[in-house]
């Protein structure tokens, strides 16, 4: 019968990682005990836990709580933002993607990094372009010819 690592005691202390609990050394002190051959376990053993995304899902919507008002705090104290976490400036990685003249990634890189609407962000990536090409007036006139 093949022996194989615990997978969920593997899966639930990389959670434990991320979620700050456990420090990386640890972790991997950890990992590396449980592929030890005294730690395996009979394949049939091994069975798929139902529950790790229920984990996630809770740790998802505490952020959909907490941020709306995380930012709320920091408008109210006027508390500048590191350019990283500033919305309203294109990362170094979505600017030299709309350089490339890919603005589809652009967007979507920028949206993923700030979690700003699809239509903000076009409209920065879109703005910043126009600044690149010496363009300072938002008019869309070009698209009307």
């Amino acid at each position: 019968m093949p022996m194989v690592p615990d997978l969920n005691r593997i899966a639930y202390t990389v959670a434990d990682w991320q979620c700050g609990l456990l420090s990386t050394k640890t972790t991997q002190k950890l990992i590396s005990g449980f592929v030890e051959p005294e730690s395996l376990i009979p394949e049939t053993e091994l069975i798929p836990d139902p529950k790790p995304d229920f984990f996630l899902s809770q740790v998802l919507v505490l952020q959909r709580r907490l941020e709306p008002k995380l930012n709320l705090v920091i408008k109210h104290l006027r508390i500048p933002l590191p350019d990283e976490l500033n919305p309203d400036i294109l990362s170094a990685e979505a600017r030299e993607l709309a350089e490339r003249g890919d603005k589809i990634a652009a967007i979507k890189v920028h949206r993923d990094y700030t979690g700003m609407g699809l239509a903000k962000a076009k409209d920065l990536i879109e703005a910043y372009l126009r600044e690149r090409r010496g363009e300072h007036n938002p008019d869309k006139a070009d698209d009307c010819a």
